[in-house]
């Protein structure tokens, strides 16, 4: 059964929920797997935004022993494994 609100959102019963991808519900991006591999000293352009990035060294920082600094550098994010 369908039914429609003053915005046209549509409200739909009885569609299931699928099944989480991981333990945590969401996949790593890819920016994330690659990061997990750099080395010390190592360097990379990311091409997310500044504010997706730091959510990315964030998670890193909570969940491993690794740390990376950001910065903007002529409109571009570069990510440095520091740690």
């Amino acid at each position: 059964m369908m039914r429609k609100n003053e915005m046209n959102l549509v409200i739909e019963k009885n569609i299931p929920i699928p099944g989480y991808l991981t333990g945590t519900g969401r996949t790593k991006s890819q920016l994330r797997l690659v990061m997990e591999t750099m080395e010390i000293g190592d360097s990379l352009l990311s091409p997310k935004t500044m504010r997706q990035t730091q959510g990315i060294i964030s998670g890193l920082r909570r969940e491993t022993s690794l740390r990376f600094a950001a910065r903007t550098i002529d409109g571009q994010v570069r990510v440095w494994r520091i740690k």
